[in-house]
């Protein structure tokens, strides 16, 4: 009988600070802090692995064009709470905030994990695992301007304490079939927490050119999900197919804002597109499909590719899913000859085929890069000298998934030279 083996603990501390000063436009801090451990060890025929991680972070937002200097808190000088919230509630019918978009946030969040495995036979291994995640959010309004402060006849729980918890699993096995096909798959019932922005923003957003609400009371984003890998090898040629299926019982996304007649609403502040956090009900699968072929001659090897791979996202209405990737193609060349390689790839992004509604169109287009590089390494460091350029065709490119595609396309043409070193 197997006896029960430990093989292993690790334990980290990873503190982090992350500070963004946009004097133009306002400030964004976060502090966190980490604690974890891992252990790794044998139960009768599984190789288990375990992790445990706590974190602790507080997250703050300043936005006063051109006035925030520091992190503070907002007077309070006896005016009545939430007047300007409340007027725009009243006039415009949504509670448009020109103050500091969310209050503060003090976060702490537990997690577990355990991963297991075995080999079933000398080609067949069987996966399990579970994660489990125990989060509050303490939202703090000490930083929210008076007048934009949420009162509690707007909405008693606004500032509550949100505790939540999710979890996760999953099955795989994968399996070497033959000296030729192998394979992998993986079933998996997933839950993810909403972020602090997703829940409590309320406010211009400058990086994104918009105006964002939020929903404090979203749900965990759930889904069922199905994914499988296969491939076949066959002399110089090798097939590598993939396809998945997620069923979401509430996929988490953000949609522009209408009114009822279906007209793209604005903030009433900078003229922008108003957009609004939800979770639905989607459905999103897809398929890649990837050809290789490998020849040496000599000390040269050359290898040649090309890969197809299309992604449809829809909501359970029949409608579309905005910003999913559009199909695309890649064809690839290489060439390696000792520490030398070359590299020549040309990608196609089919232009947008299935837009949701009000979501503009994008057109396709054609992407040309090239490598060509030195590798080597001394008794003191390895390095890499290289000459690459992406985009040498110099099209004009837009990236579907950006919410600003339409105001910043993808960069012209670039032509690169460096030298990376690793001591």
């Amino acid at each position: 009988m197997k006896k029960n083996i430990l093989k292993s603990i690790a334990l980290a501390f990873n503190p982090t600070t992350i500070e963004m000063d946009q004097k133009r436009y306002g400030l964004f801090g976060q502090k966190q802090s980490s604690i974890s451990t891992m252990f790794d060890f044998e139960l009768g025929m599984w190789n288990v692995k375990a992790n445990v991680e706590y974190q602790d972070s507080q997250l703050q937002v300043c936005h006063e064009h051109g006035k925030c200097t520091k992190f503070y808190d907002a007077q309070r000088t006896g005016i009545e709470d939430g007047v300007a919230l409340q007027q725009n509630i009243d006039n415009l019918g949504l509670a448009y905030s020109h103050g500091h978009p969310m209050p503060n946030i003090s976060e702490s969040l537990l997690k577990g994990g355990l991963s297991m495995s075995q080999f079933m036979d000398d080609d067949t291994e069987l996966t399990a695992a579970l994660r489990l995640e125990k989060r509050a959010i303490n939202p703090d309004s000490k930083n929210i301007q008076e007048v934009w402060l949420v009162t509690p006849e707007i909405d008693p729980n606004y500032y509550e304490t949100i505790n939540d918890v999710a979890y996760s699993t999953s099955i795989g096995i994968g399996s070497f079939v033959s000296d030729t096909l192998s394979y992998q798959t993986s079933l998996s019932y997933v839950q993810r927490l909403p972020s602090s922005t997703e829940l409590f923003w309320n406010g211009f957003h400058h990086a994104t050119d918009s105006y964002i609400f939020g929903d404090r009371y979203l749900n965990n984003e759930q889904s069922v999900n199905f994914d499988i890998d296969t491939m076949l090898s066959f002399n110089a040629y090798t097939t590598k197919l993939s396809a998945f299926y997620y069923h979401f019982y509430n996929y988490i996304y953000q949609e522009p804002l209408a009114d009822a007649s279906g007209v793209l609403l604005v903030d009433p502040f900078h003229q922008s597109d108003v957009w609004v956090v939800r979770g639905v009900g989607a459905r999103v699968y897809g398929a890649a499909i990837k050809e290789s072929y490998t020849k040496k001659v000599s000390a040269h090897t050359f290898n040649t590719s090309i890969n197809l791979e299309a992604i449809r996202g829809v909501l359970f209405d029949g409608s579309n899913l905005p910003r999913i990737p559009t199909f695309s193609s890649t064809f690839t060349l290489e060439h390696l000859y000792k520490e030398y390689k070359t590299n020549l790839s040309y990608k196609h992004v089919d232009e947008s085929r299935y837009e949701a509604k009000n979501e503009t169109h994008t057109p396709s287009y054609g992407w040309l890069s090239a490598l060509v590089s030195y590798d080597n390494k001394t008794s003191f460091c390895e390095y890499s000298l290289y000459l690459k350029g992406e985009n040498l065709t110099d099209s004009i490119a837009y990236n579907h998934l950006s919410f600003l595609k339409a105001t910043a396309p993808l960069a012209g043409r670039q032509i690169t030279a460096g030298l990376d070193m690793k001591f």
